[in-house]
């Protein structure tokens, strides 16, 4: 499954001739050399240039291995919190002699 990224510049074409489009054009793609680019341009009715880059993640094998150890990690550092978070309501429980989130009841009743 490829994911796409949309990118889109506006220029006025007043301002901005072709070739500066073009050299912006390029630019951007080499800001970004690993990516696969898809550029569109087009000129609409109001007179503005519209650069519409799409970007595209090749998901190769190493990709994937890449994104399912990110997401492992992700997973483990989440379950290591969980555990220090129950170390800490058992520890408070002990100290206060009840379980942890429970009101003390007092059996008295103060009308406000």
């Amino acid at each position: 499954m490829k994911q796409i990224k949309r990118l889109e510049y506006y220029f006025d074409s007043k301002e901005y001739t072709q070739e500066e489009v073009q050299q912006n054009i390029e630019g951007v793609k080499k800001e970004f050399p690993n990516k696969k680019i898809r550029v569109e341009t087009e000129l609409n009715d109001y007179g503005m240039y519209i650069i519409t880059f799409y970007f595209e993640n090749r998901n190769t094998i190493l990709n994937k291995i890449r994104i399912f150890i990110k997401n492992r990690r992700q997973k483990m550092l989440l379950l290591e919190e969980g555990k220090t978070n129950k170390a800490n309501k058992n520890r408070i429980s002990k100290y206060y002699g009840q379980q942890y989130g429970s009101y003390k009841q007092t059996k008295q009743y103060r009308p406000y």
